[in-house]
């Protein structure tokens, strides 16, 4: 081989080897993104399904319905507690205007027992003073 074939063939020997490295480089870095690729989305995979293939997560408008049954829910009870709590405190308001009119039923009884209690002591000291006068 001549100097002058060796110069002609020489850059493409070279280029050819620089390819193959290349080459080699490119299909190794292929295998690296394919295999981290299959790792994200056996990641994914998992987040998203559980084991029995069900899903984790939950539709837009299954969610939306959801959260209209559960504000209903919720409002209904809210509504339930508070008619629950107007009505205690409307018993509440009976038993003090009940307890008040007892009281004073009271009052006015202990008055009447009281007035008797003092005309019985009058007339027991009236009669003790003519017993008095007499003896």
């Amino acid at each position: 081989m001549d100097i002058a074939t060796l110069q002609a063939w020489l850059p493409t020997g070279i280029a050819a080897g620089a390819l193959a490295l290349i080459w080699g480089d490119l299909r190794s870095t292929k295998r690296e993104l394919i295999s981290k690729v299959d790792e994200a989305a056996a990641s994914l995979k998992r987040a998203l399904f559980r084991e029995d293939g069900s899903t984790n997560y939950m539709l837009r408008q299954g969610c939306e319905r959801e959260q209209l049954r559960c504000q209903t829910l919720t409002c209904g009870k809210v509504e339930e507690l508070s008619a629950k709590m107007d009505l205690m405190d409307a018993k509440r308001e009976h038993a003090k205007d009940l307890q008040a009119a007892q009281m004073g039923d009271i009052k006015q009884a202990l008055a009447v027992l009281s007035e008797r209690v003092e005309k019985l002591s009058q007339d027991v000291s009236q009669r003790t003073n003519r017993v008095d006068d007499h003896v």
